[in-house]
């Protein structure tokens, strides 16, 4: 349902709260997407980014069948920042090898290696 007099935080700025369909695999969640005439978030929390295509391709045809303008596209990643590339990469690199591979050890990947 619709929200009324919903205070939202952190405040908007300005303008209207931009929603966005997050998906991590499913084919329905990008169809759900398209339905409901909302941009898609693409969910990469691992492997390689190529796999996503076929859901872009999907996002397009589910807009063709509904007669819309497709809405934008999006890929949200982790990522992490520091003072250099190289100190991002060895601050991160234990950290994000845990939390990789035991998604991993779920979906049947490999641990991963630098």
């Amino acid at each position: 349902p619709p929200l009324k007099d919903q205070s939202v935080y952190p405040p908007v700025e300005r303008g209207r709260l931009k929603t966005w369909i997050g998906v991590g695999g499913s084919p329905e969640s990008v169809v759900r997407a398209a339905h409901y005439d909302l941009p898609l978030m693409l969910a990469i929390i691992g492997g390689d980014p190529k796999r996503f295509a076929p859901y872009v391709d999907l996002h397009q045809r589910a807009y063709q069948q509904f007669g819309r303008t497709p809405q934008p596209i999006g890929v949200h990643s982790p990522g992490y920042v520091a003072e250099t590339d190289a100190q991002a990469r060895e601050e991160l690199w234990p950290h994000y090898k845990v939390m990789r591979d035991r998604i991993g050890k779920e979906r049947g990947w490999p641990p991963m290696g630098r």
